[in-house]
């Protein structure tokens, strides 16, 4: 073709598509747009029964009406409207929106959904929907659908929750229901279990992030989607044979989801306690405790069934009705067969109609001569094959290696008790460690890691349909690490007491197992690698490297992601990121990684969360570790064609690929014979302010590069701002964001479409005309997400609370603490830029409510606050706790009180100490406290006398009796007193009475140490056990007695002299006693606590304000840094009451007061320890003895620094002055200046 022709070609080609462009712009300009509807909103969320499905009903308002003319106008173009309705789209990740099958007529307004998709509703799950209307034109005999382009506003509901209650013995209820997960996270729950009916007397739990794991006490089962928890015993309330009604109340801390307050009560029962008894040769007795319904109502009545079942079918028993009984006992003939038997309650109404049940006993087998015994020792498994007794056999189960041992994970698996007849003993439970400490294994107040562990059946071992072993799998373990697993066996068995059938559990002894993790790393098992970051090379003009037929892309094999809390997804960051309080992590990928790249021209309608599943072109790429930046030139394209392209990595080792990397949008380069298309000029269909942004939304094409310029002014020419948008950019979202805007400001946008990326003239288009905003006044932070104590096992102490959330760029936090519900008196903790926070200085057992507000430090404002949470410091070590709340003032029925001549006595004995043991074995109080500081003003002494089957009966419970001072408090916790050795004092007299005399004691003629000085009265106790006349005297206690006492100061713990006194009779004076401090901040109180070996005068006492340990510092130039020195360290070089500041130093003495400082131990080898430690050098062992020159003591307090503060001591230059002798005194002002100067003073 010459020249001359191609002109023309081109000429007419350009006429030709300029013409298709303006009838193209002419017909869209009559389209009729569908508007969405408007305000979609849910009106309710239910669970019909009747047909089985959850259903949601949607409600909106019909979209705006459109102008005549533009209706009329498009019915002209494209032919009548045929049909007008809406679509309904649900989905459960607000993304992937699925459409309803069912279309929704234009009359409707509200309409019932029951699926996702074509799936029905499942319960207890979250979802989101919207809506979008539609008409179809009908020309030529062909239908066009015009739907919304933009759809309605989105809307969050959740299903009801499915609720599960099963009884599990006669003692404990598991309760299964839905784990639901919301913006990433669990939803929390409160719990209710009553007796009756309308919930009055519930007991309640709250079910946060932190009681959720796998050990416990809310435990997850992934493979049902559903959450476990068991109620056990009395900690919970819960009672055999007892009918239980269970609700839970569901908790979603955003006002957007619509959802019941509650789901459905569920009826749930525990198993009767019976016993049986051998009468004669065939003849058996069945006792059993009666059931418990709080909800009887007036003429119903329960009636017992004694039922009948074969041993040979203990799998699958026919059972027959050996009779019915309003009693509770009933006997039964063994004679003909082997049988067990089985109790079943039935509610029957006024007329006998059954009500429904369920309620009934274990199973009963007749066996001579059971009786209570310790359940035999678990037997841990190393390996188990499949056959059992095949050593060649398949392994099901090996100890040492993955998948049950891996770096951070082990199962233990152990034996399967069972009866004498070889049927799974179900009524067997466990208590299980997992200790550190090898120390612990035999220390009975090591932290249990569970309770009373029923095993669920997904922790069964099968071989087949038969239970081979039990199992448990320990999750977040340390690699490299050695654990012991410790496990006791404990059944109940029914004990007659008085009457009254009494569960009692027996232990069996301890098995061990010691668990050595493998250490991570190329040693274990290989993991998946995780995406890479990847993207185009660019030229060195800044441009994309592609071209007609090839494109070169660069990725990382080496590079670090931040956590974004707004996407919940891992993203790229650069090396220079600042990475404070965020959270990262370092991804490198070794050698036996190699890269995958695909690639696909792209498809109008393409689902890019797809792209996993498509095959990938280009395999076996190297990783080149001599380089972290790693390119490949992809050939092969098409010239002017739209490509998607990704990235995956491939370990072969396990055969293990990574997920596709976010894909990357290319067009290639045209041919030169190829036309550049100019792009029509795009316009804005929607916009969306906040106060620092602007959403953005255009018609735009994919492949095209747009270019936006903004400005508080209405001209173009002024406009300063411009963004680039790229193909990718706009990949998955179908709105872009303008941040960094002034708040309250009118902005003027315009947008321009480049068809290449190159910004050649010929593929820009015009720009758009203005498109005008006003951004929003400042708006708070939104209300925190992610609340709740921090998911580690040491976030919760005895002095403190961690929690954490989820953290917002360039947002402060604010954490409050309240003793209270109302938050009256908060105590404010400013977090800062932080997802975590550590709240110290906390009172131990003590119940706190917390909740956390979002500041921003550059609008100045706070967000509202999110929903409390309550949470429980732990008791502390030695057993003191300074809570009140978990305390039951005794008064009432159960104490009789006198007072004559000064003297207040307070007793429980008789007939009022067994109704006060009834209340003991049956509430849920954790302590009982006798208020004696509201004595009468005139008090001189104050008694209180206990029977000792009170103390028997909370040594059982392991509960304590408070005698509370107001200044000071005794506590006596389970075996103080030795009822047993009280016995035999007393002639073998099994009722008698303890007696405490309590009296306020003053201070004159008690001589203290040096320097010491008051900080409490002193309180004596005197204790003696009483049988009639007879009176014997408590001289010492079996266990310790604790004492504490109130102060207010906050740093007395700092006072090393600070602590309780004992006075010592024989030596006449005041021996301090080991003493726990323990401040609460928020309430600014403390108590000081210790224990008493037996009984005697104690008082609270610290360093005096006008005496000095010393007694040689009256006037002494160095004295207040010696008593600083003394007050924080213990001196324990200086033995004697004299200083002696003024007198030369030796290295001896100077080397002591030195390691006294840094609170190390030292003997006759103290000088070689010393050299060892850089103090001195080792030419000067031999002469310890000798004056220490000032050169010589410096060196050792910069060496002192550098051990304390792990920094270099900058280097000193001596002078002849500093070989002289240094005073003691001098010293301890040197020491103090340096000491005080780095914080430690």
């Amino acid at each position: 073709m010459n020249k001359g022709k191609k002109f023309c070609s081109l000429i007419l080609i350009t006429v030709f598509v300029i013409q298709m462009t303006l009838y193209s712009v002419v017909s869209a300009a009559n389209v009729y747009i569908q508007p969405p509807p408007k305000n979609l909103k849910v009106n309710s969320v239910e669970y019909d029964r009747q047909i089985g499905e959850h259903l949601a009903e949607l409600q909106w308002d019909h979209p705006d009406p459109v102008p005549p003319e533009t209706r009329d106008s498009d019915i002209n173009e494209n032919g009548p409207i045929v049909e007008e309705g809406f679509y309904a789209y649900t989905s459960v990740d607000n993304s992937a929106f699925n459409l309803y099958p069912s279309n929704i007529a234009w009359s409707q307004n509200s309409i019932k959904i029951n699926r996702n998709g074509t799936q029905l509703f499942e319960s207890g799950t979250i979802y989101y929907a919207r809506m979008t209307a539609y008409h179809k034109h009908s020309k030529d005999g062909v239908q066009v659908i015009h739907e919304s382009v933009v759809p309605s506003n989105t809307v969050i509901f959740m299903t009801d929750l499915s609720l599960q209650v099963k009884a599990l013995g006669p003692d404990a209820l598991e309760i299964k229901w839905d784990d639901v997960r919301y913006n990433g996270r669990r939803i929390d729950y409160d719990i209710y279990i009553s007796e009756s009916k309308d919930f009055t007397q519930a007991f309640s739990l709250s079910v946060r992030q932190e009681n959720i794991s796998n050990q416990g006490p809310v435990i997850p089962i992934p493979a049902e989607r559903k959450l476990s928890f068991v109620a056990r015993g009395s900690e919970y309330g819960i009672r055999p044979g007892t009918i239980y009604y269970v609700k839970i109340k569901p908790i979603i801390n955003d006002s957007r989801v619509v959802y019941n307050p509650q789901s459905v009560t569920v009826v749930g029962y525990t198993q009767i306690i019976a016993t049986m008894t051998r009468i004669s040769d065939e003849w058996w007795k069945i006792d059993w405790n009666p059931v418990t319904n709080a909800s009887l109502q007036s003429g119903e009545k329960i009636i017992y069934k004694v039922k009948r079942g074969d041993m040979s079918q203990w799998n699958s028993p026919v059972l027959v009705t050996l009779g019915e009984t309003t009693e509770t006992k009933y006997f039964v003939s063994t004679a003909g067969g082997q049988y067990f038997f089985l109790i079943v309650a039935e509610v029957k109404d006024q007329f006998g109609n059954p009500i429904p049940d369920g309620i009934q006993s274990s199973r009963l087998i007749p066996v001579e001569g059971e009786v209570p015994a310790k359940p035999p020792v678990p037997e841990l498994k190393s390996e188990i094959r499949k056959p059992i007794d095949d050593p060649n056999g398949e392994i099901i189960y090996k100890d040492n290696i993955p998948p049950w041992l891996t770096s951070t994970q082990a199962t233990v698996a152990w034996s399967v008790p069972r009866h004498a007849n070889g049927a799974v003993d179900t009524g067997v439970v466990y208590d299980i460690w997992l200790l550190t400490d090898p120390d612990d294994i035999t220390n009975p107040n090591a932290q249990k890691l569970l309770t009373s562990f029923t095993v669920p059946s997904t922790n069964y071992i099968k071989i087949g349909d038969d239970i081979v072993a039990y199992s448990h799998t320990f999750t977040n373990l340390t690699p490299n690490y050695t654990y012991y697993f410790k496990i006791v066996a404990k059944k109940f068995y029914t004990v007659d007491e008085e009457g009254i059938l009494v569960p009692k559990y027996f232990e069996s002894d301890p098995a061990v197992k010691v668990i050595i993790t493998p250490p991570g790393g190329p040693i274990d098992q290989p993991v998946a690698p995780a995406k890479p970051p990847f993207k185009v090379r660019l030229t060195p003009d800044g441009k994309q490297d592609v071209n007609q037929t090839n494109a070169w892309f660069q990725w990382k094999n080496k590079w670090r992601e931040v956590w974004d809390p707004e996407t919940y997804r891992w993203i790229y960051v650069e090396d220079d990121f600042d990475i404070t309080n965020r959270v990262f992590r370092d991804i490198q990928y070794d050698s036996g990684v190699t890269f995958r790249i695909g690639y696909t021209p792209y498809q109008d309608g393409m689902d890019f969360n797809n792209i996993k599943n498509l095959p990938t072109q280009i395999t076996g790429l190297p990783n080149n570790a001599q380089s972290v930046l790693q390119e490949y030139n992809l050939q092969g394209l098409t010239s002017n064609t739209t490509y998607v392209v990704w990235l995956r990595a491939y370990r072969q080792t396990g055969d293990l690929l990574s997920e596709p990397s976010d894909p990357i949008i290319v067009v290639t380069s045209p041919d030169s014979d190829d036309i550049v298309v100019k792009p029509a000029v795009p316009r804005f269909t929607y916009s969306s302010a906040g106060d620092t942004y602007v959403d953005l939304q255009w018609n735009y094409i994919i492949g095209y590069t747009y270019y936006i310029k903004y400005s508080t002014s209405g001209d173009i020419n002024s406009a300063k701002d411009m963004v680039t948008v790229t193909p990718t950019d706009i990949l998955r979202t179908a709105v872009y964001r303008i941040n960094g805007l002034k708040e309250n400001t009118v902005y003027y946008f315009w947008i321009q479409a480049d068809s290449t990326g190159r910004k050649i003239e010929d593929g820009l288009s015009l720009w758009s005309d203005s498109h005008i905003v006003k951004t929003l006044p400042f708006i708070p932070p939104d209300i925190p997400r992610g609340f709740g104590v921090k998911n580690t096992p040491d976030a919760i102490t005895k002095n403190s609370v961690a929690f954490e959330w989820t953290q917002v760029d360039k947002l402060e936090y604010i954490l409050e603490l309240s003793a209270n519900i109302d938050f009256k008196n908060p105590k404010e903790y400013k977090a800062g830029i932080s997802s975590e926070y550590n709240a110290t200085g906390l009172r131990s057992n003590f119940r706190y409510y917390a909740r956390l507000y979002a500041y921003d430090p550059v609008k100045k404002l706070r967000s509202a606050p999110t929903q409390s949470i309550t949470v429980r410091t732990l008791r502390s070590d030695d057993d003191y706790d300074s809570d009140e709340d978990i305390e039951d003032v005794v008064t009432g029925p159960f104490v009789d009180s006198s007072y004559s001549d000064g003297v207040w006595i307070l007793s429980i004995t008789g007939v009022n100490a067994h109704r006060f043991i009834e209340k003991v074995l049956n509430d849920k109080v954790l302590d009982y406290k006798f208020d004696l500081a509201s004595a009468p003003a005139d008090v001189k002494k104050r008694v209180v006398i206990i029977s000792n089957k009170v103390f028997r009966a909370l040594s059982q419970v392991r509960e304590y009796i408070i005698l509370e001072m107001g200044y000071s408090r005794y506590v006596i916790r389970p075996y103080v007193l030795d009822t047993e050795q009280t016995v035999r004092l007393l002639n073998k007299v099994n009722d008698f009475n303890f007696e405490f005399t309590i009296t306020d004691e003053g201070y004159a003629g008690y001589k203290t140490e040096g320097g010491l000085a008051y900080k409490s009265k002193a309180c004596n106790v005197s204790v003696s056990a009483l049988s009639g006349t007879e009176n014997v005297p408590i001289k010492h206690f079996n266990k310790p007695l604790k004492v504490s006492f109130t102060y207010t100061e906050e740093n007395l713990s700092d006072d090393k002299k600070a602590g309780c006194y004992f006075y010592n009779k024989d030596a006449q004076l005041w021996a301090r006693q080991k003493t726990v401090f323990d401040y609460d901040v928020p309430v600014s109180r403390g108590s000081a606590s210790a224990d008493l070996g037996k009984p005697g005068k104690a008082v609270l006492m610290a360093a005096g304000d006008n005496s000095y340990r010393f007694s040689d510092l009256y006037n002494n130039r160095y004295k207040d840094a010696i008593v600083a020195l003394d007050s924080r360290y213990n001196l324990k070089s200086v033995k004697d009451s004299k200083f002696r500041a003024y007198t030369y130093i030796t290295r001896e003495e100077a080397v002591k007061l030195i390691m006294d400082i840094l609170g190390v131990d030292y003997g006759d080898d103290y000088a070689v320890a010393a050299a060892k430690a850089g103090f001195i050098k080792a030419n000067v062992i031999t002469r310890m003895d000798e004056n220490c020159p000032r050169k010589e003591v410096m060196y050792m307090i910069d060496r002192l620094y550098e051990l304390i503060t792990y920094s270099k001591a900058e280097e000193r230059i001596f002078t002849p002055e500093d070989d002289r002798y240094m005073e003691r005194g001098e010293v301890m002002v040197e020491l103090y200046n340096m000491l005080k100067g780095i914080g430690e003073l």
